[in-house]
């Protein structure tokens, strides 16, 4: 869930869109015993923002910018913030939020890739 909070934050700085134009959900994989993250347009008959996503340079950018956001230092690590990962859309889970988290899990994506 960090994840992917983050890399929506990523996905709309790194491509220059409205965060509010693409979304997300979080789907458990029983085959797989893991999570699959669905990222999709959220606007009417979609917008084509996730097809960018195809291009291994566009989820670079988009990484490097959720790293950068999530690693700024507004509040303790342990938590978050509107500055980073709190938004209105997912207040439920404002308390589960700690920027630590998804910062640990990117930076580990970026050098997994060689960046």
């Amino acid at each position: 869930m960090l994840f992917m909070y983050a890399f929506l934050e990523g996905i709309s700085i790194g491509l220059g869109i409205e965060r509010n134009d693409i979304d997300g959900v979080l789907e458990l994989n029983l085959e797989q015993h893991s999570y699959d993250i669905l990222i999709y347009d959220n606007v009417p008959e979609g917008a084509g923002h996730v097809k960018r996503l195809i291009e291994k340079n566009a989820v670079i950018t988009s990484l490097n910018a959720a790293y950068a956001k999530v690693s700024q230092q507004c509040f303790d690590e342990n938590t978050s913030c509107y500055n980073c990962l709190r938004n209105y859309y997912n207040q439920a889970n404002h308390s589960k939020l700690k920027r630590k988290y998804a910062c640990d899990f990117i930076e580990g994506l970026l050098r997994q890739i060689g960046c």
